[in-house]
């Protein structure tokens, strides 16, 4: 007879690191009964099926503690299969859980409609029934495309088995919470992306006057990546920008006056559909990214075609009429294509001051692919050491303790590196990319702490230093 061995284990992490570790587990229960009891390894099979079997209700501990177990079968040939089963713990805040669904646009259109539906003037014959039947079908409409869409690329790209994964992929890196913490301090960070995202401001952190100012007003302002490439342009390039920027700001500032000055003065613009659902798409947007990630520009790209379709909207009326409007707009345009393709396009196609690609040039040049990298630096670090290097990345914050210990004791085959980022991260990269609580990440960096003193270094690229983790770091007296 054969049997096999399958195992479980919690849904923290992905899916297919959780059927490894199940299988792994599986593995090491077949070996035993190999090695114990005498047992012919012909007639062993070991399977790991991750959290997809619980018998008992995820929602405590006693029922995760229940579902983490090992099950032996016996098939019709005498062929017994032994099997972990773990867990799901689908972990994370609410507002961070659900930031990756609430932000995509066709979701956020969702209460901007609404709010049109009421604002908008009704016809005498108006009926209030068809307004909500015309509402519940716009969020079924809108909730269908949501559900497809994540489904599909949980399913056929991701290659997720159930509705339980797709549910725990959803939850992002969004699931440890909000990335900075919502206060005052929080408009004045709004107001700077949504800046850097219509005007392509990098350019200025290539003038010390200008990192005084952003020192002074955010202590803990990053501005890694814009600072390196803005040290990669020329004075010319960078007074040239800054010329057009300054003419983009006069532009756009009598453009928005001028607007203003239509809407209020035409009952027309007041009462238009189009205008009401473009301010109400507007509030919403900024509303979610002040409250979740504030400086994030690429949030706020989203808001740049609201509002120069409310600019043409209320503009359109006097086009024809003031010379001075068109001659505003073209300037924008014009001024806005030079700042950006100067000062962020063309530069940031080279080599030459990308701030990732030469901060990790180590890993990515002297790694092979029998090695680990564990690292801390945020999604578009860690995505281009995965494009870049040959190794396998394990970001610290991507598992629980437990499991970062075992993935590292697995790991045999070459050497493990470990970026001082783990231990130092860059400012504003320190909760990057988590799928962890807080409490969580305190452990695991607790558990990475004492091996300090044991870690070698071999590179130090502009302050990022790479270290080299001694082979058994994990050791009896530090589990």
């Amino acid at each position: 007879t054969k049997r096999s061995t399958t195992t479980s284990t919690s849904s923290e992490g992905s899916l297919a690191g959780n059927i490894s570790l199940s299988k792994r587990r599986a593995t090491s229960v077949m070996d035993r009964m190999v090695a114990e009891f005498g047992v012919n390894p012909a007639q062993l099979e070991a399977e790991g099926i991750g959290y997809l079997a619980p018998i008992a209700s995820n929602q405590t501990d006693d029922g995760r503690t229940r579902n983490r177990r090992v099950e032996a079968t016996t098939d019709a040939a005498g062929r017994i299969t032994f099997a972990n089963r773990g867990a799901v713990e689908i972990t994370g805040r609410p507002i961070g859980a659900s930031a990756t669904l609430l932000h995509q646009q066709y979701v956020l259109t969702v209460p901007a409609f609404i709010v049109t539906f009421f604002l908008i003037p009704k016809p005498p014959q108006f009926q209030i029934k068809r307004l909500l039947t015309s509402i519940l079908l716009l969020c079924a409409v809108s909730g269908g495309i949501t559900l497809i869409v994540y489904l599909s690329v949980a399913f056929y790209v991701l290659d997720i088995p159930d509705l339980l994964g797709a549910l725990s992929w959803s939850l992002g890196h969004g699931s440890g919470g909000l990335h900075t913490s919502l206060g005052f301090s929080s408009l004045i960070k709004a107001a700077v992306g949504f800046t850097k995202a219509i005007l392509g401001t990098n350019f200025l952190f290539g003038f010390n006057w200008f990192n005084d100012i952003a020192a002074l007003l955010f202590d803990n302002l990053a501005g890694h990546e814009e600072r390196y490439l803005a040290n990669s342009l020329s004075s010319a390039v960078l007074y040239i920008c800054l010329f057009s920027l300054l003419i983009a700001l006069i532009a756009l500032a009598f453009l928005i006056i001028m607007a203003i000055r239509n809407h209020f003065q035409a009952i027309s613009l007041r009462r238009s559909p189009l205008i009401i659902c473009c301010l109400s798409l507007f509030v919403f947007f900024s509303i979610f990214n002040t409250v979740f990630y504030p400086e994030n520009l690429e949030f706020w790209i989203a808001l740049v075609p609201l509002l120069f379709l409310y600019l043409f909207l209320s503009l359109n009326s006097t086009w024809h009429q003031n010379l001075n409007v068109r001659i505003a707009a073209f300037s924008l345009v014009m001024s806005l294509t030079l700042t950006n393709a100067l000062g962020s396009v063309i530069p940031q196609s080279r080599e030459q001051g990308d701030f990732w690609r030469d901060i990790n040039q180590f890993l990515i040049e002297e790694t092979s692919q029998s090695d680990l990298i564990l690292v801390r630096c945020g999604y578009v670090c860690n995505n281009y050491l995965k494009h870049g290097s040959e190794a396998r990345i394990l970001p610290v914050f991507s598992m629980p303790a437990s499991e970062l210990v075992k993935e590292i004791k697995q790991h045999q085959s070459g050497q493990i590196f470990i970026s001082s980022f783990v231990f130092n991260p860059l400012s504003g990269f320190e909760a990057s990319g988590n799928r962890l609580t807080r409490d969580q990440q305190q452990e695991n960096l607790s558990l990475l702490e004492p091996l300090k003193g044991r870690l070698v270094s071999v590179n130090n690229t502009q302050g990022h230093i790479t270290y080299r983790m001694p082979k058994n770091s994990f050791n009896k007296e530090n589990p």
